[in-house]
């Protein structure tokens, strides 16, 4: 009967981090990386492992193949950050202080004259 060592998921999750950092990586050298670092069995898939199924759904990381057939390959990659939309100020000579609103309105607020 073959030992398998158990590793806690955040050990594979900060593992899963730090190889994703740099961008998308194939899942064939994804594995590699997890067998080097003790976290993989030899014949083991890292898909059907499920300590890394946890993480990866925990990160939300996303799975997408690149190719199509036989010349077709999978890769892992981190989630993309939310754009963050921009805030505008106005100032105004006859207001004690500026006033902000979301890139994504329509249009300022309408003044009146005093």
């Amino acid at each position: 009967m073959r030992s398998a060592s158990i590793h806690s998921s955040e050990h594979i999750a900060a593992f899963l981090n730090r190889a994703l950092a740099g961008g998308a990586l194939a899942v064939g050298q994804l594995e590699a990386e997890a067998r080097a670092a003790g976290l993989l069995r030899e014949r083991q898939q890292i898909q059907h492992a499920k300590a890394f199924k946890k993480a990866k759904k925990a990160l939300g990381i996303q799975s997408t193949r690149n190719g199509f057939g036989s010349g077709g390959k999978w890769a892992w990659s981190m989630p993309q950050q939310a754009a963050q939309i921009p805030i505008v100020t106005t100032a105004n000579s006859n207001l004690e202080a500026k006033e902000q609103f979301s890139a994504r309105d329509a249009a300022p607020p309408v003044r009146r004259p005093a």
